[in-house]
């Protein structure tokens, strides 16, 4: 191997480079979810809105960030993920400056819809980046990786940020954002590359095409792989524990089931995203070192399923054993990590894209249903605005339990790859 080849082959301290800044614009993309918790004080009073006005601004974002997760694969199969992610942090870099701006309820939804359209993109360029740059054996090691970096970026960014809108105000603050933005896109346009130098592209092979035939080719398989289906079904079900149980309705669970505050509730469902953070470096880089995909899923969806049995219908226990078991149900449930790199096994060669976007947009859905599903639950019980109880909550949250079963369920029937691609390149 030459010295060139080294330093930008695969796996090469370039390689390392350009994973660190895709990396860095995911944390990017963290931050901005967050950022409506600790703006959003600030925002109902410079817009004039209520409570349900906010939450329609916060999740403009997710609208736009949920419907591209499958053109954005497809975008970066065929262009690869270079160019895109230029065009990807302009819009989101220029959806923020509106924000900026902004001075009406509208001005804000649109902000947020550019901004959820240009982050859509961090995730699925990162993995396509890993899958361009790094051994197919380190793949769910660096996507357990990024994921922690980002789950980080969501824990700790809106400390900072409430604390820097204190300070500065919540503009000056959102500039700051596009500021980091603006950075990222500089380092983008003139150090990321799609491929190392000297490696050949899957596309350069001159029976290959990356044009629309072999696009509608990979479309077709996507959809019709139930490899990928119980892929997607097993990220939705795992990853619904930390967006809908954990960010959304479990603390009013616990507050109920232990008579406890608001603040210590929210203190204790906060354990789950502890408990992720180490989880999801540790299966991905357990599902490598091992070379197996199912037997880390499986395991860890037995474990989060009687994890959350006994949180659910458990007796009421020492609140400090509370704290445990939802750390230790946050850290099975990051196996979601091996799914996505099980589902980069099983596709066609060149299409890692839209097959990671695939899962990604399956696990989207899941908390987009589930968030007011629990919610239409818990109202059909109390009949629109009665007191709730801690059964009530457990009858509710047993669809929880129902997606973890299935994420079981789905973790026992894949193909097991060994950690290869489970199509061999012709």
């Amino acid at each position: 191997m030459t010295t060139t080849a080294k330093k930008h082959g695969p796996g090469s301290i370039l390689a390392w480079i350009i994973w660190a800044i895709a990396t860095t614009y995911f944390f990017w993309d963290y931050l901005q979810q967050v950022a409506p918790g600790a703006m959003g004080p600030y925002w109902i009073k410079a817009f004039h809105i209520d409570n349900t006005t906010l939450g329609v601004i916060a999740g403009f974002y997710f609208y736009s960030y949920g419907v591209m997760q499958i053109p954005v694969g497809l975008i970066s199969d065929h262009f690869g993920p270079h160019r895109p992610l230029i065009l990807a942090a302009a819009v989101a870099v220029g959806g923020n400056i509106l924000l900026a701006f902004a001075y009406s309820p509208l001005a804000a939804e649109m902000a947020r819809l550019m901004i959820g359209a240009g982050t859509a993109f961090s995730f699925v360029c990162c993995l396509k980046l890993i899958s361009n740059w790094f051994p197919h054996n380190q793949f769910a090691t660096l996507v357990g990786l990024t994921s922690l970096i980002g789950m980080i970026g969501g824990i700790s960014g809106e400390a900072p940020l409430a604390a820097a809108d204190s300070a500065f105000g919540w503009r000056a603050t959102i500039w700051m954002l596009a500021f980091f933005g603006m950075g990222l896109l500089i380092l983008i346009i003139f150090v990321l590359r799609d491929h190392p130098a000297g490696i050949a592209k899957w596309e350069d092979h001159p029976k290959r095409s990356r044009g629309g035939k072999k696009t509608l080719t990979d479309i077709k398989h996507i959809f019709a792989s139930g490899q990928t289906w119980m892929c997607g079904a097993y990220v939705s079900g795992m990853n619904a524990i930390f967006f809908v149980f954990g960010a959304l309705w479990g603390a009013d669970f616990l507050e109920q089931a232990y008579a406890i505050s608001k603040v210590d509730a929210e203190g204790a469902m906060s354990m789950l995203f502890v408990g992720g953070i180490p989880g999801t470096l540790f299966f991905g880089w357990l599902s490598d070192r091992i070379k197996r995909r199912k037997m880390p899923m499986i395991v860890a969806a037995i474990a989060a399923l009687g994890l959350m049995a006994l949180l659910l219908y458990g007796p009421v226990m020492p609140f400090f054993l509370v704290y445990v078991l939802l750390i230790v149900e946050g850290f099975a449930c990051s196996a979601y990590v091996v799914a996505f790199a099980l589902a980069n096994d099983v596709c066609p060669p060149g299409s890692a894209g839209i097959s990671v976007g695939f899962v990604n947009t399956c696990s989207v859905a899941s908390s987009a249903i589930f968030q007011p599903g629990v919610g239409a639950i818990l109202d059909g019980i109390s009949g629109q605005g009665g007191e709730l109880t801690a059964g009530d909550y457990r009858v509710a949250l047993s669809t929880m339990a129902g997606l973890l079963a299935l994420a079981l369920v789905m973790a026992l029937f894949p193909k097991e790859t060994h950690c290869k691609p489970l199509y061999e390149e012709s």
